[in-house]
């Protein structure tokens, strides 16, 4: 499994309780307030927000003191909101999320609302919900849901579509969803800051199995990063976060990897096999098969790989320029369709003593653009 670091932007936080930061809380908060009874009469937390036709939406979590649930809300301005005064989710009897759903992410597709969720089978203690250092893991999942309004939801499937994980944050472009969420270990003692992850996903239901942990690099303090929040601003991903430093709350803003850094993938040569020496004179034609392997973290389409001037005495008899490999999915390796000719100078060697340099070439998935880079020497 790879990491990737973020860059604080401060080592102060953005918001504390009680104190003005460089971002202001609006003199008009809390926007939404708890209830004196009911659903959500001990705490409202976590709101995902979606702006459409005009309107802003938001889905938030509420805890009544044994269970948490989902709400709505809908606010022209941001600020002045219409509280639907019931959950529009909650668990489902003997399933894996009977005993409450909290931490909402939602998107619009263009027809229907999506919403990624995390659910439990048992009800876990208020305090477990912020601490990013539990003492028992949270046996919590990730389900999804669609809606046509934003309160009607139809669960998708009656299992979750990511196991052992909590506090979802998708976002979509080029035709990938991209998750980052909180990985919670079933059934084991958690001593240390609960891992934030990433992965992708085609159809934000099959989730890729190779995930990578992210690390944050701030203050030693910080108590892990959790229920993160992310953005594409540009070309780079922007991610806020909930932390604790000596049982006080806190929100950070860093600035993560360009989204290409993140997502595409990197070719190389992987095997480079002698097929058929021929000599002609004092030069020799050598045939050789090449295969290449995608090491990630992105998938690639339509790989090209061309020979670029090498050390003297080597020269390409191909035919076509430019060699074509196909697509590669992460750790797939695959032969350029034709081999490689080339015309060496002097007796027949082996491939110990090439130097070869390549141009590789392919569209990466993820932000569909071409991508074209060199490679180093390799022999």
């Amino acid at each position: 499994m790879s990491s990737f670091k973020w860059k604080s932007l401060s080592n102060q936080p953005m918001l504390i309780p009680g104190i003005s930061q460089d971002t202001r809380p609006d003199d008009k908060n809390p926007v939404v307030t708890l209830r004196t009874r009911g659903w959500d009469s001990h705490q409202v937390d976590l709101p995902s927000v979606v702006y459409h036709d005009g309107i802003y939406r938001m889905w938030f979590s509420g805890f009544d003191g044994f269970h948490w649930r989902i709400g709505f809300a809908e606010s022209e301005d941001g600020i002045t909101w219409d509280d639907h005064p019931h959950p529009v989710l909650e668990g489902t009897a003997e399933a894996w999320d009977s005993d409450g759903v909290w931490s909402s992410s939602v998107l619009w597709d263009g027809t229907s609302y999506m919403m990624w969720y995390a659910g439990t089978r048992r009800s876990i203690p208020h305090q477990d919900r912020n601490s990013a250092i539990s003492h028992v893991s949270q046996s919590s999942d990730i389900g999804l849901t669609t809606s046509m309004d934003g309160l009607v939801w139809v669960k998708q499937g009656t299992e979750p579509v990511l196991k052992e994980g909590d506090s979802p944050s998708v976002f979509y472009a080029n035709g990938i969803y991209r998750l980052w969420y909180n990985f919670t270990p079933r059934g084991k003692v958690v001593t240390t800051p609960i891992p934030l992850r990433y992965t992708t996903s085609q159809n934000g239901i099959s989730w890729r199995s190779d995930t990578r942990d992210l690390q944050a690099t701030n203050s030693a303090l910080d108590m892990g990063v959790r229920h993160p929040s992310v953005l594409l601003c540009g070309d780079q991903y922007l991610l806020w976060y909930h932390t604790t430093t000596f049982q006080k709350s806190k929100l950070r803003l860093i600035k993560g990897f360009e989204a290409r850094a993140m997502d595409v993938a990197r070719i190389r040569l992987n095997d480079l096999r002698i097929v058929d020496i021929n000599p002609h004179g004092d030069w020799s034609e050598m045939i050789l098969e090449l295969v290449f392997v995608n090491e990630g973290p992105g998938d690639a389409q339509a790989i090209e790989v061309k020979l670029l001037e090498t050390e003297s005495g080597v020269r390409s008899l191909s035919p076509a320029p430019i060699l074509q490999v196909g697509d590669l999915m992460v750790n797939q390796t695959a032969r350029t369709v034709e081999p490689l000719r080339l015309l060496i100078q002097g007796p027949p060697q082996t491939t110990d003593t090439l130097n070869l340099f390549w141009q590789i070439a392919y569209t990466d998935t993820v932000m569909g653009d071409r991508q074209v880079y060199k490679t180093e020497p390799m022999t």
